[in-house]
């Protein structure tokens, strides 16, 4: 028997409209009445990726393309139904409540549910279940505030922006954005705790809070006391996220992780009711999706990987502000074991769309595994295969005894994957080096297609896991590359100079002048460095 329990209804005539994606369906179901909300008959231009020629058009459409974002992270055998309108929200002239969204329903003890005693949020519980538990209603409520335009008195001149897949303008909010945000918190990302009690709802965990650490006392919120969770939840730097699958990709913020890679999150004092708790601190970096003011180059690095740690199947990250652009970036984070000591190893597979001719291509590989000496990898693709990594050594040639790998693949690096680990570090084997055998193989091949990495362990008693594959695929310009390496003893830019890049290290560098890394993976700085002009980086491309 499972259990529900009623969060907030919306009763409203509405008109689905139907977004088929590649994983799941959402269904955005318009709550507005005629003539105002997403029917504002409003006259205005069509915008890039909106060829609305109202108001109320653009924002249907915006929704649309956000929900869109998300059926292809997910996957889920139910449609997704969510209520949204627009209407006034609490603003002024420096501040705004742009939005907010929830589920409208939680269940527990359902045939699948993960954990018992524990509640999930309607479209999870649903996707869990199999079938809608609750048909012919939303599963996610979702408002957003119609005062944004037109209004000098809410954010000044501001007003929304309609633009997909292109940068919000100054003096403009960008609703795509916002909607991705919101539709989170619908999905689950929100805890179903009484901020000012304590309690949990009715008594019971919620799939959420199971992933939450008071981290001074080094115990999980299901095991605190009433007091102590209202406690922690303004314990600002205390509050930690403790679910694998973020923790497992918690490299992929400079700030914001712990040593344990558990991630802060938002805990202010006093309580900020509807923020605090249910997003990442604003200290996480790069810019989050879930962080809870709007920024313009928030992106999806984590969310999706908590989306995952409360029970979804994922498929990848919700697209962002702007989709992908050369440096293209293609991720797999499969969490295999590798088979001990058997020589055929363990394999994934990406499968790409996207097409076109390859000219030049790097490969990421992070792996965990006690012995590296032991590690082999190769990586298929349209009948060609290459030899990434086979059993290396130290630059002295004994054997790489450490533990884990986290390498950059580029046929232009430096060094050889093959002679360049170091035992004294963790990972042993790290940077951006040569693979084993050369890449270029795959030059002028399509893009699209399968790609299957297979990695292996050639001895026994040792243990690994692939954590996380990526295919950098890049388009070169004058200061474009796969990887790029500015190295010293003294690299000076003294112009203004503007990198995209698939990985970037850059060491004993001064800038002078303007420098901009705009990077797909990972960028290292390192070694002494002056900037007395502007270096920004920019991790999304």
């Amino acid at each position: 028997m499972n259990t529900k329990t009623l969060l907030k209804l919306i009763l409203a005539t509405f008109l689905p409209s139907t977004i088929s994606a590649l994983a799941a369906t959402l269904i955005i179901e318009n709550n507005d009445a005629a003539g105002e909300g997403f029917n504002d008959p409003t006259p205005v231009a069509p915008v890039p990726g909106n060829p609305g020629t109202t108001i109320g058009e653009q924002r249907l459409n915006t929704a649309r393309a956000a929900a869109n974002s998300w059926g292809k992270v997910l996957t889920s055998p139910v449609e997704i139904r969510i209520g949204m309108n627009f209407d006034p929200l609490p603003c002024d002239a420096n501040s705004a409540n742009l939005g907010r969204a929830g589920p409208r329903l939680v269940f527990r003890d359902f045939a699948n549910a993960p954990r018992a005693g524990t509640w999930y949020p309607e479209a999870l519980a649903d996707s869990l279940f199999g079938s809608d538990m609750e048909p012919g209603f939303t599963d996610i409520d979702a408002i957003f505030n119609s005062d944004i335009d037109f209004n000098n008195n809410c954010l000044g001149s501001s007003s929304w922006w309609y633009g997909i897949g292109a940068p919000a303008p100054p003096g403009t909010v960008d609703l795509f954005q916002v909607l991705l945000h919101e539709i989170a918190h619908g999905l689950g990302f929100t805890t179903f705790v009484d901020h000012s009690t304590g309690a949990k709802l009715g008594g019971q965990d919620d799939s959420y809070m199971v992933n939450l650490e008071d981290h001074s006392l080094a115990t999980a919120w299901p095991n605190l006391t009433d007091q102590q969770r209202m406690d922690s939840a303004t314990a600002t730097g205390t509050l930690h996220w403790i679910g694998p699958s973020v923790s497992s990709n918690s490299s992929v913020l400079f700030n914001g992780a712990d040593g344990m890679n558990h991630i802060q999150m938002y805990a202010p004092n006093p309580i900020e009711s509807g923020s605090s708790v249910s997003h990442w601190d604003t200290r996480v970096a790069p810019n989050e999706l879930m962080e809870p003011f709007a920024t313009e180059d928030a992106d999806d690095r984590v969310t999706n990987n908590l989306l995952r740690d409360i029970g979804w199947v994922i498929s990848g990250p919700a697209t962002g502000n702007n989709p992908p652009i050369p440096p293209n970036i293609y991720c797999s984070a499969p969490g295999l074991d590798i088979p001990d000591g058997l020589a055929g190893g363990v394999s994934d597979t990406l499968t790409l769309s996207d097409t076109g001719l390859l000219t030049n291509i790097s490969i990421q590989v992070r792996a965990n595994h006690t012995y590296v000496n032991d590690i082999s990898a190769t990586l298929e693709h349209d009948g060609i295969t290459v030899k990434l990594i086979d059993r290396p050594v130290q630059p002295n040639t004994t054997p790489c005894s450490g533990f884990n790998l986290n390498v950059g693949l580029w046929d232009d690096a430096s060094a050889s994957v093959q002679n360049s680990c170091n035992n004294l570090n963790v990972p042993a084997l790290a940077g951006l080096l040569q693979p084993a055998e050369a890449l270029n193989a795959f030059d002028n091949r399509d893009l699209s297609g399968a790609w299957t990495l297979t990695i292996s362990d050639n001895a026994t008693n040792e243990s690994g896991q692939l954590v996380e594959w990526c295919i950098l695929p890049v388009s070169q310009g004058a200061c474009d590359g796969v990887n790029v390496s500015y190295t010293g003893p003294d690299v000076a830019v003294t112009q203004s100079l503007v990198c995209n890049v698939g990985f970037g290290s850059f060491s004993n560098f001064n800038v002078a002048g303007s420098l901009e890394i705009h990077a797909a993976g990972k960028v290292t700085l390192d070694g002494p460095m002056g900037v007395t002009g502007i270096l920004r980086i920019d991790m999304t491309p």
